[in-house]
């Protein structure tokens, strides 16, 4: 439902109403009419409502008079306006491309009362983040000349700062950490300008700590995290939540590091920082969960060498996890490595049996046996696929496809005899008709077989 603001009735009031040559404060909140994107879940409640702070300044210039200003809040990215009139206002963001940076709009009308109504328009340009598509802006005018002038003034040192740090974030996927670096310190001193207390930004420290290590400085990354993790300013109380919420953070951004050159620096980091953690632990756990993630997620991306090396690292920090084992299993499966894969479940048997039970492990051994007898039977090797389907009839004796895969395999190893009696044996024990026909077929196949090759054996 599309929100009709009765402000757009009085667009031609004149600009004078709502900006000047001197700074203008307004303050109050937007509520979200249509949003879109990958990241909106916490913005697609009903009546959703943000915290709102708008600075417009009127100045002249070639063009005439022009209106400059920023939009901005606790939970969204800082807007810089331009243009003429404030009904076509444009927004531009400090992103990383200019087609996500650019393309959006702002529409206002001064009400009676001093303040101003409107709306924000965001052009969604992908399916990733999270894009106001419509927005109803309510805002009343906050402060005097003074502190409106203050509130520009930091505001535009904080929108060049952000410009420059995502620069450097094209810079580091262009794999020039050096001057990615520069933007980045230029960024943090404009910052600390505005807020010397503040606490740094886990996001803004994996940047500068990615650049290092792609520089070849690993000393001064792991460095810039060990500062992050032991802030002055925290709360002593708090010092545990921190170190989770960095580590959660620096795994998350690990996974959005795509490219190979920063995905291998940002995983350097993990590595780094898990080091430092001495191992099992509270930290050990959660960095043991990242690692685990990040296996899942290099299994789903095809690599499962990348995938062995993560789940190792979290078994490392976590012995005991099944989830860990498991993937390392499947990893080796998916390379086609099955007895590597079968064997390292075998090793860890009882944490495995511990943790999700016999009926499972067993359920999941046999699937790797009856996997391994297949490979090799493709591969025409059936003395090695015999001593597999028999390893696996042992943890399932009934196992009808077993029973007959194996019996085709005595046939191909001259063992027909002893194949005739297990497809006889097995069919005396049917206890239904199904079963008595499918080893049916698998017998009077064999003899089939068998008149062929005596067959041949004459001529």
């Amino acid at each position: 439902m599309k929100i009709k603001l009765f402000a757009l009735s009085i667009l031609s009031i004149q600009l004078s109403a709502c900006v000047s040559t001197t700074p203008q404060l307004y303050r109050g909140d937007m509520e979200l009419v249509n949003v879109s994107g990958d990241s909106c879940a916490e913005f697609e409640k009903d009546n959703t409502h943000i915290q709102l702070e708008l600075i417009l300044k009127q100045f002249k210039s070639n063009k005439g008079q022009q209106i400059t200003g920023y939009l901005s809040g606790p939970d969204i990215q800082t807007g810089k306006l331009s243009g003429s009139d404030v009904t076509q206002l444009q927004v531009a963001y400090p992103d990383e491309t200019d087609s996500i940076a650019q393309g959006h709009s702002l529409l206002l009308a001064p009400t009676p009362d001093g303040g101003i109504n409107g709306e924000l328009h965001e052009k969604p340009v992908s399916s990733s983040g999270c894009y106001f598509v419509n927005a109803a802006i309510r805002l009343k005018h906050a402060a005097n000349e003074s502190e409106a002038t203050v509130a520009f003034d930091r505001q535009q040192k904080l929108f060049v700062a952000d410009t420059l740090f995502h620069k450097g974030q094209v810079q580091l996927k262009a794999n020039s950490p050096e001057e990615a670096l520069r933007n980045f310190s230029e960024s943090q001193r404009l910052r600390n300008e505005e807020y010397p207390l503040e606490s740094g930004s886990p996001y803004r420290a994996f940047a500068i700590a990615t650049a290092h290590m792609m520089a070849g400085r690993s000393g001064d990354a792991v460095k810039t995290l060990r500062n992050l993790l032991n802030e002055k300013q925290i709360a002593e109380d708090v010092t545990r939540q921190r170190h989770f919420g960095v580590i959660r953070s620096l795994c998350a951004y690990t996974f959005e590091a795509k490219d190979d050159v920063r995905k291998i620096a940002a995983e350097q980091l993990l590595d780094g920082l898990a080091h430092d953690s001495n191992g099992p632990g509270e930290d050990g756990a959660v960095f043991a969960e990242c690692y685990l993630e990040l296996g899942q997620n290099r299994i789903d991306q095809e690599e499962p060498d990348e995938a062995i090396e993560c789940f190792q690292k979290a078994l490392a920090l976590n012995p005991n996890d099944a989830d860990s084992i498991g993937g390392i299993v499947m990893s080796n499966v998916v390379k086609g490595n099955l007895t590597e894969g079968r064997t390292f479940l075998q090793e860890h048997s009882q944490v495995m049996i511990d943790k999700t039970g016999s009926e499972n492990y067993n359920a999941g051994l046999l699937r790797l046996y009856a996997t391994e007898a297949k490979q090799a039977e493709r591969e025409h090797d059936y003395m090695r696929a015999e001593p597999l389907l028999r390893e696996a009839l042992k943890i399932s004796p009934n196992e009808r496809a077993l029973i007959i895969d194996l019996a085709t395999v005595l046939e191909k190893i001259d063992k027909r005899d002893e194949a005739q009696k297990l497809l006889e044996t097995a069919s005396s024990n049917c206890s239904d008709e199904p079963c008595r026909r499918d080893y049916a077929r698998a017998l009077a196949r064999q003899k089939q077989i068998e008149k062929i090759v005596d067959r041949l054996g004459t001529e």
